[in-house]
């Protein structure tokens, strides 16, 4: 498997687990000091990043991921993503704000940029539509 198919495994991975909130998967895909950013949080540990998939847990079934690798630079790998999901469970948006399952499918669209140290990913950043999410599970108005 060349490096790039390699990493691409390893993100395609991270980005199951970060949907579902799969903590030995990001204590495996990640390194301790990982950084990363998108449209709704931010990380500067693996801590934060399994803490943060914790509210997750559990919240999405029926997943569909297809990640498609764009290009490779050096340790970078920047790739399109698409995934589709059923909420179907609690979903944890912060300590006092929690969404019981609406039954509903939602897809969202979006880019990453990894950078890898080895086979981990040392910082990431995503790129997507926050309002089509959500707009897709229902909280924004009519």
């Amino acid at each position: 498997m060349t490096d790039t198919a390699a990493r691409a495994a390893v993100l395609r991975d991270a980005m199951h687990a970060a949907v579902t909130g799969d903590e030995a998967v990001i204590e495996l895909v990640y390194t301790a000091d990982v950084s990363g950013w998108s449209p709704v949080m931010e990380v500067v540990s693996r801590d934060d990043l399994a803490a943060d998939a914790r509210g997750r847990a559990g919240a999405f079934s029926e997943i569909d991921l297809t990640l498609d690798p764009v290009d490779a630079v050096g340790d970078k790998l920047i790739a399109e993503w698409l995934v589709a999901v059923t909420h179907t469970g609690l979903l944890t948006l912060d300590e006092e704000l929690a969404l019981e399952p609406t039954g509903r499918r939602i897809e969202l669209r979006g880019v990453v940029i990894a950078e890898f140290e080895g086979d981990r990913i040392r910082r990431f950043r995503q790129y997507w539509n926050e309002v089509e999410l959500l707009d897709g599970l229902g909280l924004l108005p009519l």
